[in-house]
């Protein structure tokens, strides 16, 4: 066990907690793993029981708030962030001081166990062995295997069979903005240098067998370096013609909000002894994101913290949109994703502006070539150099960047900044948010299950260094 893993759990067993200082790094590092459709158990990911996803989060030191489920994906709340697992892709969003990419090995293993490893790993225990606590065995190489418990009437001991839903790994992408706070992340994510060669050490582990390419893929910078820039990683082994895939997924992410915005996801007085999922309910109304994710449409699990911040999981069908809010003064930010297949962008992104008032904003799409060839060039920010936002002003866009990788897959990037004195036109509706028509949203699609209420504190002891304080090592 790592030192810093080690301190913390001393921390958690005796009830200390960081001090809290108002200072959280906000924007977050996000892991997307797809597997190739019909191989493997029908289920897929899906099949993962609670414990081995705890297990997975646990190596990025973060845990399940909540969960929200629908016919195509489960969504969580996490300590930090957010976890969609549909049966062939899981999508992880972390902050602060995570360890996303420790948790890259653990799933992959875990989604690619076949029938005959998951023979080979069986093994009986005694009842009293603690060893596989929470229903997970270790196999030759340290992994957790998934596992089923039964029960040997010969020799009266817990017997644990590894469950092998034997998928095949298909694409694998990784990508955060520059960090704010770079000196207080952790390994392997103090610079993107570090976690390209903590990625390329697993794509020689025999251990891994025939799943190491997911550790053998490319990395890539879109941006400018002495500013607000994005770090994509991809390792693509998809085999099927790039026309099925049609994805696209948009990240709007904002920095600076306005006081009154920041004031809408601090615990108010009244609030600080209720329950923090029915405040998180609370905190969507009287920011104005109802409005924009239709909440009476969609499936919506939001959750506050204590004593500030808000995450928010909404699910349409088989698409997700996720925000998660830190207010602090001094590195307030807001994010808002999704991966519904909008025919234009421009309304969303304005209506986004709109609830947050932010001063400075990055927004990226990872998108299927196919998928972005449905659209028009105006349809995205590509084409949106000024975008304004009635009662807040212009946001000038001050750069853009494109990306194409591994033949089918396109990255966009943009930076904009608010000009207050640019003048204005009609106010923006939020009408034309996240689903349209509204009637695409309906409610009975999900189930909601399975949620914890106890307060969790964001935020570590740092320093406030300046925006960019390391130009030189792409942090």
């Amino acid at each position: 066990m790592e030192l810093g893993l080690f301190l913390n759990a001393q921390k958690e067993e005796k009830g200390i907690e960081d001090e809290y200082v108002g200072a959280f790094e906000g924007p977050e590092k996000t892991l997307e793993v797809c597997f190739t459709p019909g191989i493997g158990d029908p289920r897929g990911c899906r099949a993962l029981e609670r414990s081995a996803l705890d297990k997975i989060l646990a190596e990025a030191r973060c845990e399940i708030l909540s969960k929200t489920s629908n016919a195509y994906l489960d969504a969580y709340v996490l300590s930090e962030s957010s976890l969609f697992v549909y049966p062939h892709k899981v999508v992880i969003k972390t902050c602060g001081r995570t360890t996303l990419l420790r948790c890259l090995r653990r799933l992959v293993e875990l989604a690619t166990l076949d029938t005959k490893e998951a023979e080979d790993a069986s093994m009986v225990v005694t009842d009293d062995d603690d060893s596989l606590e929470n229903e997970n065995i270790r196999d030759k190489g340290g992994g957790s295997l998934l596992a089923t418990q039964l029960f040997d009437d010969n020799t009266h001991k817990k017997k644990k069979k590894a469950h092998a839903l034997g998928l095949r790994l298909e694409w694998v992408g990784y990508s955060r903005k520059n960090y704010v706070f770079p000196d207080e992340q952790p390994s392997p994510h103090t610079s993107f240098g570090e976690e390209l060669a903590y990625l390329k050490a697993h794509s020689k582990d025999s251990e891994l067998a025939g799943q190491s390419a997911a550790f053998d893929g490319q990395g890539y910078v879109l941006g400018p370096i002495t500013g607000d820039h994005w770090f994509v990683y991809i390792s693509d082994q998809c085999e099927r013609p790039s026309f099925m895939a049609t994805e696209r997924t948009i990240n709007i992410m904002m920095f600076d909000l306005a006081d009154e915005v920041r004031d809408a996801f601090y615990l108010q007085s009244s609030e600080e002894s209720e329950d923090l999922i029915a405040t998180g309910k609370i905190m969507t109304q009287r920011s104005g994101l109802a409005s924009l994710v239709h909440a009476d449409k969609s499936v919506v699990d939001a959750h506050a913290f204590a004593p500030c911040g808000y995450s928010m999981n909404a699910l349409c069908f088989e698409s997700y949109t996720t925000v998660h809010v830190t207010p602090e003064k001094n590195c307030s930010y807001a994010s808002f994703e999704t991966n519904t297949a909008l025919k234009s962008y421009g309304s969303l992104v304005k209506n986004v502006l709109t609830v947050f008032k932010p001063k400075r904003v990055v927004v990226t799409l990872f998108a299927d070539e196919a998928g972005l060839s449905e659209l028009p060039r105006s349809a995205t920010f590509d084409g949106m150099p000024r975008l304004e936002v009635a009662g807040t002003g212009t946001y000038q866009r001050a750069d853009f960047s494109s990306l194409h990788v591994e033949c089918d897959c396109i990255c966009l990037m943009a930076n904009y900044i608010l000009n207050e004195n640019l003048p204005t036109s009609s106010p923006v509706s939020l009408a034309s948010g996240v689903a349209a028509p509204l009637e695409a949203c309906g409610g009975t699609a999900g189930n909601k299950a399975s949620s914890t209420n106890k307060k969790k504190k964001r935020g570590l002891a740092v320093d406030f260094p300046q925006p960019y304080p390391h130009v030189g090592s792409l942090q």
